[in-house]
């Protein structure tokens, strides 16, 4: 049974498809639940909607897992929508509830957890990159009243960029030049960091005709 530690969000609602993630069904190198999770917070906060064909194949390595049942399939395709669903809707409030502890720790096996999430949400944004070029692009050059101040936009933009690739991995960030007294506040401001990623999404879905 997971353990769960009060205050942090728990995979319960999602057993069965956390299970599935870990058992042999799964082709190798497929995504963990933590893993999932933080990709399907950054599916979800991208401007735009996106087709299920383009996000789900990654999820299992671009194969197809060897599901035991059409009830299974079926099981395990609701809650991953479902966990999809549930990240919209944090999203939609401003919220961030991790599933893990948002805390440095030098050992990087006390950390695991929390980078995997943000690796997921690397990976999650480079399949929604495209989606962020375009509506960005879009913002520079609208002419409207609503306009944002798209150095602004962009400072802030890459400034959570690096807080979730140092969160990531820690310890390639130190290596490449990263201040290493600087990681406990990075890993405090990670949740915060999401929250202010989503509203950059909302701003340009707002103010983009494309998506009115």
């Amino acid at each position: 049974m997971e353990s769960v530690v009060p205050g942090l969000r728990s995979f319960e609602p999602f057993s069965a498809l956390a299970a599935f993630l870990e058992s042999p069904a799964v082709p190798a190198n497929s995504m963990n639940i933590f893993q999932l999770d933080g990709y399907l917070r950054a599916i979800a906060l991208a401007p735009g909607a996106i087709a299920e064909d383009m996000w789900i194949p990654l999820v299992f390595n671009d194969l197809e897992p060897g599901y035991e049942s059409d009830v299974q399939r079926l099981l395990i395709l609701g809650q991953l929508h479902a966990l999809y669903d549930y990240h919209r809707g944090e999203i939609a409030i401003n919220l961030c509830n991790l599933p893990c502890c948002a805390v440095y720790a030098r050992l990087q096996e006390e950390r695991v957890d929390l980078e995997q999430w943000a690796r997921g949400f690397i990976q999650g944004y480079i399949i929604r990159e495209e989606d962020w070029n375009k509506a960005l692009t879009r913002m520079t050059n609208s002419q409207t009243d609503h306009k944002i101040s798209a150095n602004a936009f962009f400072d802030e933009f890459d400034a959570i960029l690096t807080i979730v690739s140092t969160v990531a991995d820690a310890k390639y960030a130190v290596e490449t030049g990263f201040n290493p007294g600087d990681l406990v506040e990075v890993f405090e401001s990670f949740p915060d960091s999401i929250i202010r990623w989503g509203r950059l999404g909302r701003s340009l879905s707002e103010r983009d005709p494309v998506y009115a």
